[in-house]
């Protein structure tokens, strides 16, 4: 019976095999799971051969068939076979957008299964396949040839299997490299992609072999060469701050100390999106610690960002980026330390605070969470995050700061509220704060009262800042009274969503 619907494949009918054939996948027993073993490993040309028929019914059914049984153990086993890749090869160049899809499925689920499925993949070259399919022009098929790559990235055994194979290597870097048009120069940031992505798993097997195939250089070279290609250098940025997300990352970049003046001019670049990210990628390298915003201040960040703030011409999304970014790099001890003994830095991104035609809600609220970042931070000494809180808020200035947080903590727009409360809940963390709050007229009754704020985010902030006041009660007690501080403990006893009136 086998054999007849292997003829009736070449037949003028063969919709009755392929029938035939997606019953016993379909519904399977023991012989007809013989048949399709048999079928798909000594006469697979003759079902490819179904894929470029004239008739669509039996198209679909050739393609319905290879989803059904790709889908299952056989499927896999099938694909592994060495012998059937160049029929395998022509599916997933066919131009049956299903059928490529499903081919790549079964690829993989094959680049999990460690080491054996992965050993096929290479042993079968379908890997030279995968690389190929990143040009595809359906993105569904790229992204998922992209997963492939990334999945197989996490394995040493995969990475092994590379080195062995000189070809492979050479034909990514071949394919890297080669960005004479368009096409090209997507394939190769897409293979640049899947290198990041691979990278920023934080696998030290995984980055070490990404790092070893020159890729990331590639990046890193992307990134510092001049280039007039605006959505290529955003490319290349983009990939760099996936490496920046690995915790390998960062001793990788500092060895490359060409990116620091290159992410310090990028700041200043006249298209606001590479701006951005330039700064987006200053703050985050300053967050991984003291080193870091050592790093930066070396490389002159801060004074490129002070000079950002003070243009009357930054646009006003730039300036947000630069408010953020600075407030970042000072919730290390080390840009604190800088921003203290460089006032005029210091006064001038906290003055963005103050309402004026240069600081519109966007920007504010930027500054508010920005400065919360500082006094959230477990790293900095006590006495220096209190030197900053007297210098961001007292003195004439300090005082005109301290009331702009008081009276946002009120603000209509939620965003601006929602980052007053976090600065607010981020210095009630510490007992010069918490004192601070508390001699702020009327402050504790707007606290302890559960009907001035209706967001969820909102009561929570204000309970968390209760709770943190709470810590310094005594302190509150001796200073404002008794009543003041029960106050205080009702709140917190009652927890953030009791309702009530005021007390």
């Amino acid at each position: 019976g086998m054999l007849e619907h292997v003829n009736a494949l070449e037949g003028e009918r063969p919709q009755e095999a392929l029938n035939y054939y997606l019953k016993c996948a379909l519904r399977p027993s023991p012989e007809g799971t013989a048949d399709l073993s048999e079928v798909f490993t000594s006469h697979l040309d003759k079902i490819v051969a179904c894929l470029g028929s004239s008739d669509e019914q039996v198209v679909d059914l050739a393609v319905n068939l290879f989803e059904a049984v790709l889908e299952q153990r056989l499927g896999l086993e099938l694909v592994a076979k060495p012998e059937l890749h160049p029929l395998l090869d022509s599916c997933v160049h066919h131009p049956n957008v299903k059928l490529r899809r499903i081919v790549l499925n079964a690829f993989l689920r094959l680049a999990g299964i460690v080491p054996r499925g992965i050993v096929a993949l290479f042993e079968s070259d379908n890997i030279s396949t995968v690389f190929n399919l990143l040009r595809d022009e359906d993105t569904g098929i790229a992204q998922k040839a992209h997963d492939v790559v990334v999945q197989l990235m996490q394995s040493p055994v995969a990475h092994e299997r590379f080195n062995q194979s000189a070809h492979l290597i050479a034909q990514l870097n071949s394919l890297v490299t080669l960005k004479s048009d368009k096409a090209g120069t997507d394939l190769a940031v897409r293979i640049m992609d899947c290198f990041a992505d691979a990278a920023a798993l934080s696998n030290e097997a995984s980055f070490r072999f990404c790092e070893a195939t020159g890729i990331l250089d590639d990046i890193v070279s992307g990134v510092v060469t001049p280039t007039a290609d605006i959505l290529m250098l955003l490319n290349y940025l983009v990939l760099l701050q996936k490496i920046l997300a690995s915790d390998l990352g960062v001793p990788f970049l500092q060895t490359r100390p060409q990116v620091f003046p290159r992410i310090a001019g990028l700041v200043c670049h006249e298209d606001p999106s590479i701006a951005g990210f330039g700064m987006q990628f200053m703050a985050d390298f300053c967050k991984k610690g003291d080193e870091q915003c050592g790093m930066a201040i070396e490389h002159e960040w801060l004074k490129k960002l002070f000079v950002i703030i003070c243009d009357d011409d930054t646009p006003l999304d730039v300036l947000q980026g630069a408010a953020e970014a600075i407030g970042y790099m000072a919730s290390t001890a080390v840009g604190l330390s800088y921003l203290l003994d460089s006032s005029e830095v210091f006064h001038a991104y906290a003055n963005l605070l103050l309402p004026s035609s240069r600081s519109p809600r966007e920007v504010r609220t930027a500054v508010l969470h920005s400065l919360a970042a500082i006094f959230d931070s477990q790293s900095t000494p006590e006495a220096q995050l209190q030197s900053a809180f007297e210098f961001l808020f007292s003195g004439s200035v300090g005082g005109r700061r301290f009331e702009e947080l008081l009276e946002a903590r009120r603000n209509f727009d939620n965003d601006m509220r929602m980052g007053a409360l976090h600065l607010l809940h981020a210095v009630a963390g510490h007992p010069f704060g918490a004192l601070a709050l508390a001699r702020a007229e009327g402050f504790l009754a707007w606290l302890t009262n559960r009907l001035n704020e209706n967001e969820k985010e909102g009561l929570e902030y204000k309970f968390g800042i209760g709770q943190k006041m709470h810590k310094s009660v005594e302190a509150i007690s001796r200073e404002l009274g008794g009543e003041a501080s029960m106050g205080l403990r009702v709140f917190v006893q009652l927890g953030p969503f009791s309702g009530g009136e005021r007390m």
